[in-house]
């Protein structure tokens, strides 16, 4: 368990995971694209579940998401 306080924040701590598998439930994710990329990036792997509570999930980070899957299952193939 990692205890996070004002000199350790949640984003911070994310972006340092490197060659995991990661398993993400939020009740909404907005802005947190850069995050995603970043552990994208350091070799993990992501589930995502997104709850939205009246629609504060962006319409954009969805699409993000999309596209980063597709992305995905063609580097599969």
């Amino acid at each position: 368990m990692k205890i996070l306080d004002s000199s350790e924040s949640l984003d911070n701590y994310l972006k340092s995971i490197r060659n995991n598998h990661i398993q993400l439930v939020t009740a909404f994710a907005s802005g947190t694209e850069e995050t995603l990329s970043a552990l994208l990036a350091n070799g993990n792997t992501i589930d995502l579940i997104v709850g939205t509570i009246n629609a504060f999930t962006s319409p954009k980070f969805i699409e993000y998401c999309a596209e980063h899957d597709s992305k995905h299952q063609q580097s599969r193939q």
